[in-house]
């Protein structure tokens, strides 16, 4: 009777010491990969901060430009299309295409 029960209690605690070690490597890599989504999710959040803030400061400065036009010609453009491709040629001289979007 006793060789019976260190034959079944061996098993069994391996068994049970094999599932809490691996129940320990799955927290652990999910708290890895949780910890991992967070950091990515606020680099992007700060990417596109950065993105919303150039646009903004780009349309600041249109809008001034175009201010500026207005008052200094009393009401007529003269010089339009001088400023215009002033601005498009200062636009994003690094990013000559912002969107993404390629044309070959």
């Amino acid at each position: 009777m006793r060789m019976k029960k260190k034959k079944i209690i061996l098993p069994v605690l391996v068994f049970l010491l094999g599932i809490c070690i691996l129940g320990g490597i799955v927290y652990g890599i999910r708290s890895s990969q949780q910890k991992q989504s967070r950091v990515t999710a606020k680099l992007n959040a700060m990417a596109y901060a950065g993105r919303m803030k150039t646009d903004f400061m780009e349309g600041i400065r249109i809008t001034d430009t175009l201010e500026q036009i207005l008052i200094s010609a009393d009401g007529e453009i003269d010089k339009f299309y001088q400023v215009a491709e002033k601005m498009k040629t200062d636009s994003h001289p690094e990013h000559p295409d912002r969107t993404g979007w390629r044309c070959n």
